[in-house]
């Protein structure tokens, strides 16, 4: 599969996802120098559940606490741009919860 430009790609991404039952935020972005200027040349959208909650250093320092949002979700879609097209180069479908059902995909 591939798009004209990143913003389709995350268009499409972001469409799936609200279908699918889950939330996507921008994981990893590089660039690479062109004719001395910066380009984007790979992408990486994850569920907002990938990964884990970073523990604090400072324990001493009373904090608000939160419930737990990252469990480890490993779904995401890896972009690269290959010429003037941007080509999924990796596509992982697998949750690590439960998804959002239709009538709730609004709250996301």
């Amino acid at each position: 599969m591939s798009f004209d430009s990143i913003e389709d790609a995350e268009k499409f991404y972001m469409n799936y996802a609200k279908i699918a039952g889950f939330s996507v935020r921008k994981a990893s972005t590089k660039y690479q120098n062109v004719d001395g200027s910066k380009e984007l040349y790979m992408r990486d959208f994850v569920c907002s559940k990938e990964g884990f909650k970073n523990s604090s250093t400072n324990k001493s320092i009373p904090k608000y606490t939160r419930g737990h949002t990252r469990v480890g979700c490993r779904a995401k879609i890896s972009l690269m741009k290959d010429d003037q097209r941007w080509k999924v180069r990796v596509l992982v479908k697998g949750h690590a919860y439960v998804l959002c059902t239709t009538r709730k995909t609004h709250l996301l």
